[in-house]
């Protein structure tokens, strides 16, 4: 049934009406909460059709989109789930970054560190393009992801600090 529920609940996500649209993420916060981190596979698919949705005009689409993300990313705390987020801080929309940065600061806070260090290369460098980021909301969450990515990662963050030049350094 999880199977064959996946396609259509990625292509209802990814409809123009809104109130199709909600419905699908309220779906997906749903099976979300149930099942956990057996929601991955689903997570997979959802996640970057929700990251679409995160800088779409109509309001109701981009709030929804962005809640269902959030939900996916506190409640499905797997490795492969980090990874497709981190693909999307490369974005050339700013509000997709600055979403994506602020959801990858939820993970920082939230994943076990056995799972942020399978990523912990990615991170480094996501992290520092985040501080280096036009945007000034995505340098705040940038600033953000650094202090909690130092919780877990004091060494590391240590060398990338000295990294940064000096008007970045005044985090």
């Amino acid at each position: 049934l999880a199977v064959k529920l996946r396609e259509p609940l990625a292509a209802q996500v990814q409809d123009l009406r809104s109130a199709i649209v909600r419905e699908a993420c309220t779906v997906l916060f749903l099976l979300v909460h149930a099942l956990g981190s057996d929601f991955e596979p689903f997570a997979l698919i959802a996640l970057p059709a929700l990251m679409k949705l995160t800088f779409v005009t109509i309001q109701v689409i981009a709030e929804s989109g962005c809640q269902c993300a959030r939900a996916i990313v506190r409640e499905c705390r797997t490795a492969r789930v980090l990874g497709s987020l981190l693909d999307h801080l490369t974005s050339k929309n700013a509000t997709q970054r600055w979403r994506c940065a602020q959801m990858v600061f939820l993970a920082l806070q939230t994943y076990p560190a056995p799972v942020i260090e399978r990523h912990a290369d990615a991170l480094e460098t996501g992290i520092r393009q985040l501080l280096d980021d036009a945007r000034d909301e995505v340098r705040a969450c940038g600033r953000r992801c650094f202090w909690a990515f130092r919780e877990t990662f004091e060494e590391r963050c240590a060398r990338l600090y000295a990294r940064l030049d000096s008007t970045k350094q005044r985090l």
